[in-house]
């Protein structure tokens, strides 16, 4: 598990997920397949959030600049990325 941001700066296209939003998915595609799922808090009800990539049950939540997000591994990969940025 790597904790992360997402820059003002990001670049991050909308490639999938839901149309006209950078979302959980989209991050997904952006790492590749180094990632598993992608986690976040939610501060209103106390609770993580998961997100398992490529899920075709589950909605990607949308991501928001400046706020912590778990990224978890694939079995047995190591996450090297760095966010796209202009």
């Amino acid at each position: 598990l790597t904790w992360i941001s997402i820059p003002y700066h990001q670049a991050i296209p909308d490639m999938a997920g839901q149309p006209g939003v950078v979302d959980a998915e989209d991050l997904c595609q952006s790492v590749g397949p180094s990632l598993a799922a992608v986690m976040r808090h939610d501060s209103t009800t106390g609770v993580y959030l998961a997100y398992a990539c490529g899920s075709v049950f589950d909605t990607p939540f949308a991501l928001q600049l400046g706020v912590g997000y778990g990224l978890v591994n694939a079995e047995g990969q190591t996450i090297a990325w760095q966010p796209p940025h202009y």
